[in-house]
């Protein structure tokens, strides 16, 4: 497998999320893509005053087209001092 360029070339002007998703699907800037079968772009509201961003996907992730429903993104994983 040749080495990946890089994902500048992937990401597109301005600041559309439709344009974001659209390129992130097609994204081959490394090698992330090769065992995925589908972007796990996110959802929620555009003016959302927080947001969570993750790893790459799980296999879970991957499964459901949406983020953070893996194992590891259970109320059960986090530890008790913490409150999220």
């Amino acid at each position: 497998m040749n080495k990946p360029e890089g994902a500048g070339s992937y990401v597109p002007g301005g600041r559309s999320l439709t344009r974001l998703a659209s390129a992130a699907a097609n994204c081959r800037g490394c090698a992330l893509y090769v065992d995925a079968t589908q972007t796990v772009f996110g959802a929620g509201p555009r003016n959302a005053a927080a947001m969570m961003i993750g790893e790459q996907p799980g296999d879970a992730e991957d499964r459901a087209g949406r983020p953070f429903v893996g194992p590891g993104c259970s109320r059960k994983s986090v530890p008790p001092d913490r409150n999220w």
